[in-house]
């Protein structure tokens, strides 16, 4: 698990502030007005009660509700993986500031966000997390053919093109700002998994690596950039 931020306690006592009182206080108040109103108007125009009509919104109701809600806990589950994963490796690069390196995380980039980005005297890399639920079988990294494979399934969308999209986008970005060509790569890092060498070694333009190796691969580069640059 990824160690905690900077007043993370707070942020989990505001949140659970909001969801157990704020939220639970206006939900009750909204349901009893909707039922005074419904009462108040029954009373004027004297209207038969309608219990049946009621009993089927709220089994309608209740159905779609529960479809949501298991959908959502779904969609809940994968954004905390993403995250924690997203935490675990920036914090793993956090060792090389005391190299002089900068680090820069979630940039958003126009329809999609580089998880993050290492500047330093080996040049400027690219890092996208990839957090993968275990299933059964064997917890690793494989690749055949150009593809990668976790746990024997093949990684949909493919992560080395999302990758390589990514290296380019930032490459454009940055020669536009210093106007001249700068050395990107980009490095594709799986927090919990195994990665075969074999996966490590079948792309030459970026890394499929574990998120613990990637300071030491950065680190043996050869230096790219000066202390200016």
């Amino acid at each position: 698990p990824p160690l905690r931020n900077p007043g993370e306690y707070l942020d989990i006592e505001i949140q659970n502030t909001v969801d157990d009182y704020m939220h639970s206080t206006v939900l009750i108040a909204g349901l009893l007005w909707c039922i005074a109103v419904t009462e108040s108007i029954a009373a004027f125009l004297d209207a038969p009660r309608m219990p049946a009509i009621y009993v089927a919104l709220a089994l309608i109701a209740s159905a779609v509700a529960g479809y949501r809600l298991f959908r959502t806990r779904k969609k809940i589950h994968n954004l905390t993986l993403g995250r924690d994963g997203e935490k675990v490796v920036g914090q793993l690069l956090e060792d090389l500031r005391a190299q002089g390196a900068r680090i820069l995380h979630d940039i958003p980039a126009g329809g999609f966000n580089l998880d993050h980005i290492v500047v330093c005297r080996q040049g400027v890399f690219v890092v996208e997390t990839k957090t993968r639920s275990k299933g059964p079988g064997n917890p690793q990294i494989t690749a055949k053919h150009q593809q990668l494979f976790a746990g024997g399934y093949p990684l949909t969308p493919d992560p080395v093109q999302q990758v390589r999209g990514q290296v380019k986008w930032l490459t454009r970005t940055l020669e536009a700002f210093v106007g001249r060509p700068i050395y990107i790569k980009g490095a594709l890092v799986f927090p919990g998994w195994f990665v075969q060498r074999q996966a490590t070694r079948s792309f030459t333009d970026l890394w499929v690596l574990e998120p613990k190796a990637l300071s030491s691969f950065i680190a043996n580069e050869p230096v790219r950039l000066t202390a200016a640059d």
